[in-house]
């Protein structure tokens, strides 16, 4: 009796796992025929936050602060992906799984390994969906500004991310300056790595049949870091991105000491607190290489660790990543255009006193050469509020005697009271 409640058990628990696979891949599978774009995403999923609410100080401090780094190390959670038509996996954009709610099954469970050996019509359904969610929507405008704030530092930067979408290669970033911490889901591997191989290669843009590992012919599954997973592999593509990661890290840290920017910036964004890789990394650097700064962007999470917010090296900017990377990159090149401003005007007056200087003297030179009369002498003004003031180029310390430049002499004639025009201006010689 025993053994056979347990056989009805077990038949009707494998009766309901079959409904529940095929409600999946119903309800995936539909999804996948109307992935959301970046319209729908910013238009209808996302409350946006208010850039007028956030002082325009916090957006020109960490422009200040990039302009000054010596690196960018960039950050990023599935909040970057957003304005790309990709929604994160939990919180106000979680709109990318609708389907699964409905269903009773979370992401947690559909994000399984288990699937790749119980249900493979369940495990490509999702990741299928996945896939094809990376591929039809391209990266964003943030990727591009986060390489022009990396342009900014002398050693560029740094990504550090825990998406899998691949979006930052596919933007353009140098493929060594990229670690994908949780994989990729456009490199497979073997499902059963610990029998079989261990190594990675590029995914198939077709699944029409399930793909199976040519060396043991079990199904292959995406390079990605699942939940619960014991059959990930690390090593080979992710551990050479990850070898890099910290060589650039110590080059860095080795750097500082003897650099007079004496700091990285962590430019953090979209990663929240229910998987906080990205989080804790990027206030670990920030606490850890001299006085590094943070940079917190996340929408419903900006909040910033006490130590750095204390020490005033840290801030927190409530704003979607688009809409936040704009705000700090308008402010980095009006940091730049001032600075440029003052060097241009610098170097423009100092051009024009010298090339006025260069024509008097050569002009004076050609007329005494050829006989003719010296050219008129230049009139200076003897009231102090107008007289000009001193220039290092022309001024009494060029030479011992006080002269505008070496070897010029001020001409001072000696007249009679009686015989002085009431002239408000004396006369300066420029001679040879």
């Amino acid at each position: 009796g025993t053994a056979a409640a347990v056989s009805a058990s077990s038949a009707a628990e494998e009766r309901a796992h079959v409904a529940l696979s095929r409600k999946v891949r119903k309800a995936l599978c539909a999804a996948r025929e109307r992935l959301p774009t970046a319209a729908d995403i910013g238009s209808e999923r996302t409350v946006r936050g208010k850039t007028g609410d956030i002082s325009p100080i916090l957006f020109e401090k960490a422009a200040e602060w990039i302009l000054q780094a010596e690196a960018v190390i960039i950050g990023t959670g599935a909040g970057m992906g957003v304005a790309s038509g990709l929604a994160t996996y939990r919180g106000r954009n979680a709109a990318q799984w609708d389907s699964l709610p409905g269903i009773n099954v979370d992401y947690e469970v559909a994000c399984s390994p288990q699937w790749f050996e119980r249900d493979l019509n369940l495990a490509w359904a999702f990741w299928g969906h996945c896939a094809e969610a990376y591929r039809r929507n391209a990266p964003n405008l943030g990727y591009a500004l986060c390489r022009k704030l990396c342009g900014a530092c002398p050693s560029g930067g740094f990504v550090f991310t825990s998406n899998v979408d691949g979006h930052w290669l596919a933007s353009g970033f140098a493929s060594d300056r990229v670690y994908e911490k949780h994989g990729s889901v456009h490199f497979w591997q073997c499902s059963n790595p610990k029998q079989c191989r261990t190594d990675v290669w590029p995914a198939s843009q077709s699944l029409a049949r399930h793909p199976t590992c040519s060396k043991c012919k079990r199904p292959v599954r995406p390079n990605v870091l699942m939940f619960n997973d014991e059959f990930w592999c690390k090593e080979g593509r992710c551990q050479a991105q990850a070898d890099r990661y910290t060589g650039f890290l110590e080059r860095i840290h080795a750097s500082l000491s003897s650099s007079r920017r004496g700091y990285i910036v962590c430019l953090e964004i979209g990663a929240g607190t229910e998987v906080p890789t990205v989080r804790l990394e990027m206030e670990k650097l920030a606490k850890s290489l001299g006085e590094s700064k943070l940079i917190r962007i996340n929408l419903d999470q900006p909040e910033i660790p006490a130590s750095l917010c204390e020490a005033q090296r840290a801030v927190g900017l409530g704003l979607p990543a688009v809409e936040a990377l704009q705000r700090i990159h308008e402010h980095l090149e009006l940091l730049r255009s001032g600075e440029a401003q003052v060097v241009h005007t610098l170097a423009r007056g100092a051009d024009a006193v010298a090339n006025a200087v260069f024509d008097v003297v050569h002009e004076n030179r050609v007329m005494r050469e050829g006989g003719l009369p010296l050219r008129p002498k230049v009139e200076v003004a003897k009231d102090e509020s107008v007289r000009r003031k001193k220039s290092p180029v022309l001024d009494g310390s060029a030479s011992e005697q006080g002269s505008p430049l070496p070897g010029f002499k001020k001409e001072r004639t000696k007249k009679s009271k009686s015989l002085r025009k009431p002239e408000t201006s004396s006369t300066l010689e420029l001679p040879l």
